[in-house]
């Protein structure tokens, strides 16, 4: 029964192992299962260790935590833990570059990290909804594929980036911008092909340039067909809007976006938002919707934010953008459905 508990443990790509820590240490891993609900001991240590590796500066954990006083009662404790394989690795390495006595030190070091220094709802919460294993892990960060049920192509889309609050900044703007232009693009694959059409760089707090780029993308054009979709108007089917979205009160994108939709889309908010691990994703005011038959979505103003935001919606996004585009039976919210000649659209007066 052993070698058979063994090799399941090995299959599973973990492994066990003992460390004695701190009495206090490991009141607070056992607090923590009470709080976020988490299985077993083990378990939170591999939350600890991926936040650690994925959000941490590792010289400040093994260095300014290595001496730190020990606020707990005398003495250390055996526990045992079950790991990652790939995280047990990483911590002989941390051992041997950081000249650590051995891991169990290692393990205390990171624990008085945790214990002192971390959010726990960042490390239990945040981190464990966004993998249980780690960044290695390809069952829990997919590269995106298409989604092939959805008969979705020629997507065309627009960027609209916010100036950076930083004087000088302009030659990083136009770098974010193309970074930017450069991910969307390497996505087509899921939207059965994808290009980036049009972009603009917009002033902070003007909030009538972010509205007359969004209605220059989404409001129809009498007599002109958009490309491909068969849509009355530019033929822009999403809009995303990068930065702005914060409290600062030239934060106005949110104001501007809001204004022009006829309707909002508050799931695509709240995914976004779910899978940013930054702090700052609490502060943003970002909202989503559709204006015609374009899809508007505020998005964060880091690349990183931005790519962690983006890949947490792909999955529905084509299906989305399939359905924005049905409405181009209704035309207006408000007009009366009724057929139109998709190749010349509808010949109401909007």
């Amino acid at each position: 029964l052993l070698f058979i508990f063994i090799g399941l443990y090995i299959i599973m790509g973990k492994v066990e192992t003992i460390w004695y820590i701190e009495p206090h240490q490991r009141a607070w891993l056992k607090e923590s299962l009470v709080k976020y609900h988490i299985p077993e001991i083990g378990k939170a240590m591999r939350c600890l260790i991926n936040y650690i590796m994925q959000e941490s500066n590792i010289d400040d954990v093994f260095l300014k935590n290595r001496c730190k006083s020990h606020h707990g009662p005398p003495g250390k404790v055996e526990q045992l833990f079950t790991l990652e394989t790939e995280q047990l690795s990483w911590i002989k390495e941390m051992v041997t570059k950081f000249k650590v006595a051995d891991e169990g030190k290692a393990a205390r070091i990171m624990l008085e990290y945790g214990v002192v220094e971390t959010d726990p709802e960042a490390v239990f919460g945040v981190i464990r909804k966004q993998c249980n294993h780690g960044p290695w892990c390809t069952k829990c960060h997919p590269k995106p594929t298409p989604a092939k049920e959805v008969p979705v192509q020629g997507v065309r889309a627009a960027v609209l980036l916010v100036e950076s609050a930083e004087v000088g900044s302009a030659a990083h703007d136009v770098d974010l911008l193309n970074s930017i232009v450069e991910f969307l693009t390497s996505q087509a694959e899921a939207f059965g092909g994808l290009r980036v059409v049009d972009t603009k760089i917009v002033p902070r707090g003007n909030k009538d340039a972010v509205e007359q780029a969004l209605r220059s993308w989404a409001d129809p054009s009498e007599g002109k067909t958009g490309e491909k979709t068969g849509k009355v108007g530019s033929g822009v089917d999403f809009v995303v809007t990068i930065g702005g979205v914060g409290l600062d009160l030239l934060d106005v994108v949110p104001e501007a976006t809001l204004g022009l939709l006829h309707r909002q889309s508050s799931g695509l908010v709240a995914v976004t938002l779910n899978s940013q691990v930054s702090e700052s994703a609490s502060l943003s005011r970002a909202v989503a919707g559709i204006r015609f038959q374009t899809l508007v979505l505020n998005m964060p103003g880091t690349l990183k934010s931005f790519t962690e935001s983006f890949f947490a919606i792909l999955p529905a996004l084509p299906h989305g953008l399939v359905q924005v585009r049905g409405e181009i039976e209704l035309g207006h919210p408000m007009h009366v459905p009724h057929k139109v000649d998709k190749t010349k659209g509808c010949g109401c007066d909007r």
